[in-house]
């Protein structure tokens, strides 16, 4: 969509698009999300499929995405052009209309920190889930609700996909950063695992260890990485496909030419699209009719030129 000084001018051309010009969903982004034990609101972008019913008629299947460190939310659509991977595969029919929420977690890894007041983890699994169930017209059942990430985000997504199997179906990671070792060269990792680190703090978040030591698996997990990762991610990425195959568990790995860069996740998240397409199909899962119609909500009321945030 076109930045929102445009969206009127927007609205008299599309009378003159030929009409095999790609549908286009809407980002919206600078959304606030309230959080909960008092903490500061968050911030996150949403991705909203062409034709979006804001009156909650039909109710879509939603994904979660999380940035990297020193990224945000926008860094999906920015940098990563998430939307036009998303307009594209859905025009072609190889995934359903989706809704895409990217919040904005700073540098917190997605996980609740060892001093019980920084809770990254809480943000994703607690408020954020909450809030779009409630905000946006969204399905409810875990085959129906994903989760995915790049760097710390793919960190982010598989330990909280582990650590929650009942909330989430599938869960994709690009260029994770799993870890065979605590590691202990960033302050973060201190605040994830402590310092020293405390070893059984650390094979209770770490999606490697946590596979090896039997937890849930989603049914669908994706793995992806670059064969030049300079960070060492790529042998996290192995060792997490033979921990999955060591169990007989199904999953996807892909080795792809390239670095810890955004040409990689591109193409992770371009392919991550159609492997959950396949999977929506097998098991049904499509945007369908709401039971209750419930009330519309406000936020998609006029036009985009209206919207705060709309691009």
């Amino acid at each position: 969509m076109l930045a929102r000084r445009w969206g009127l001018v927007a609205v008299a051309l599309v009378l003159f698009v030929p009409s095999s010009v790609q549908a286009a969903g809407t980002v919206l982004v600078g959304q606030r999300l309230p959080r909960s034990g008092g903490a500061s609101p968050g911030r996150y972008a949403i991705y909203l499929p062409e034709g979006y019913d804001a009156a909650c008629t039909v109710r879509y299947p939603w994904m979660i995405l999380l940035h990297g460190l020193g990224g945000d939310g926008v860094d999906w659509f920015d940098l990563g052009h998430a939307n036009e991977a998303l307009d594209g595969a859905i025009a072609a029919g190889s995934l359903p209309p989706v809704v895409v929420v990217a919040p904005d977690g700073g540098n917190g890894y997605w996980t609740n920190w060892v001093d019980g007041h920084h809770r990254y983890g809480d943000l994703v699994v607690r408020d954020l889930v909450a809030h779009v169930e409630r905000t946006w017209c969204v399905q409810r059942q875990p085959r129906a609700r994903w989760i995915a990430g790049l760097s710390a985000g793919g960190f982010g997504a598989l330990s909280l996909a582990l650590r929650h199997p009942d909330t989430f179906g599938a869960v994709g990671s690009f260029s994770g950063a799993l870890f065979l070792e605590p590691p202990t060269h960033r302050k973060v990792y201190g605040r994830l695992f402590g310092r020293p680190p405390d070893p059984a703090r650390f094979a209770a978040l770490e999606p490697i260890h946590l596979v090896r030591a039997g937890a849930p698996v989603p049914e669908l997990v994706y793995v992806d990485c670059g064969d030049d990762d300079p960070l060492g991610f790529l042998e996290g990425a192995l060792a997490l496909h033979a921990a999955l195959r060591q169990r007989g568990l199904a999953h996807e790995l892909r080795v792809r030419d390239g670095r810890h860069t955004w040409p990689v996740w591109r193409a992770a998240f371009a392919e991550w699209l159609q492997v959950l397409g396949r999977f929506a199909r097998r098991h049904g899962v499509d945007a369908r009719p709401a039971q209750g119609h419930p009330a519309a909500h406000d936020r998609l009321r006029g036009t985009s030129a209206d919207r705060p945030g709309a691009r």
